[in-house]
């Protein structure tokens, strides 16, 4: 994989953080029927927030084409990051491609890019213009800042005398024990942000790299896996684990591609691979989510319609049920169906509950600092030990995570 690389003015000096996170892998599945409709130009930011996962920030340019700007979510100062564009016309409309970040400009190279984050950045502007130098697009990825630490005056400590991020050795990967062909899976661990240093594969079948921060990386799931019991390969820098995962798939199917105005369908969801997994104390869900609320409305929930999943309703690692869809007027729809589980949420709020009392020490060591007239020294020695026992919430985190799925 060819990787674009943007580094900022400034040196990757600073901390590189440790804020992500377990997995309640969201993953889109079947689209049954879509349509298409001009935009104005707009960002649209999802799976910004909690566990480690795929951040997409969707584009839309004047003339209604969309690009997905796709990037880890919790992205922190100091952190080496790969990304991705992709458009939903055709890649080739990416050849020529030019990024630009910070008023420094670099060719796409099959759509990946590398971004060094600068310490005390809240945010990168992101600009992509064509082969013409033409501006087709702009967004703003956001960055989970951590204070800098302050001298007399609140004056922030100049970035050049942080210390270097936290360094950790690759491994300790904790991937959700389940993933969905076509879908993308997170996989927390320790990484470099490179995805060029990273390969995973499925059953010995190769997973293209969508996105990786130091945290973690994620990738795409191949089409056509079977459903049932499997392997994941991972290898970050020559280390390699493997695993057992669960191969899961969810099919929607419906009689009636194209509904007319108060009529009713019934649509179809079949998921199979359930097997080897815990659905009685892991809380797993398939949410329907009506994608064309102008055409359909769901029986049950207009917006989304979450089917719990427990061991009562599966028969050898199948499951079925349906729902009804109304016609609000005539036209095509789409549905999407995604599986959720709650299975590191112990895990997650044993990570927050870390990082919070990391920062109330943090608070007094600063109070401290302040009393005795510390100045700068006192208040770099605050926040560097703040950012190791960071490192330590994280480390302990992916240790819960795997202890759960027995990895």
């Amino acid at each position: 994989m060819k990787l674009l690389k943007l580094q900022f003015q400034q040196d990757r000096d600073g901390f590189a953080g440790s804020f992500s996170k377990c997995i309640f892998i969201i993953a889109l599945f079947t689209t049954l029927f879509t349509f298409s409709s001009s935009i104005s130009f707009s960002q649209d930011i999802k799976n910004n927030s909690g566990p480690l996962k795929l951040q997409t920030i969707s584009v839309s340019t004047l003339k209604g084409e969309v690009y997905d700007i796709r990037v880890p979510n919790n992205i922190q100062p100091g952190d080496n990051i790969t990304g991705s564009i992709v458009s939903a016309k055709s890649s080739s409309t990416l050849k020529g491609a030019v990024v630009e970040i910070q008023d420094k400009q670099s060719k796409l190279a099959d759509k990946f890019f590398e971004i060094i984050v600068p310490m005390g950045a809240t945010s990168i502007p992101f600009l992509l213009k064509n082969s013409n130098g033409k501006a087709i697009a702009n967004a703003t990825i956001p960055v989970n800042s951590t204070p800098l630490p302050t001298g007399p005056g609140n004056t922030p400590i100049p970035v050049n005398q942080l210390p270097k991020p936290v360094q950790t050795s690759p491994g300790n990967f904790a991937p959700m024990n389940y993933a969905q062909p076509g879908q993308p899976l997170n996989i927390p661990g320790n990484f470099d942000g490179n995805a060029a240093n990273t390969s995973v594969s499925i059953n010995n079948v190769p997973c293209e790299i969508i996105a990786e921060s130091p945290r973690g990386t994620i990738v795409q799931v191949p089409e056509g896996l079977n459903a049932g019991r499997g392997t994941v390969n991972i290898n970050e820098r020559g280390v390699t684990q493997s695993m057992p995962i669960q191969v899961v798939t969810i099919n929607l199917s419906t009689n009636t591609p194209t509904i007319l105005k108060s009529s009713t369908t019934k649509i179809d969801c079949q998921v199979k691979g359930l097997e080897n997994l815990d659905l009685e104390k892991n809380n797993f869900k398939v949410v329907l989510t009506n994608q064309s609320p102008q055409t359909i409305a769901l029986t049950g929930g207009n917006t989304q319609i979450n089917h719990e999943l427990t061991g009562g309703t599966v028969q050898n690692g199948t499951t079925g049920f349906s729902v009804e869809a109304t016609g609000i007027t005539s036209g095509n729809f789409t549905v999407n169906a995604t599986l959720s589980s709650n299975t590191c949420k112990s895990c997650w709020d044993a990570y927050l509950n870390c990082l919070a009392r990391s920062d109330a020490e943090e608070k007094r060591c600063n109070d401290d600092c302040d009393k005795n007239n510390g100045g700068w020294a006192c208040k770099l020695a605050c926040w560097t030990a703040a950012r190791k026992r960071e490192v330590i919430c994280w480390t302990e985190y992916l240790d819960c995570v795997r202890k759960k799925f027995g990895y």
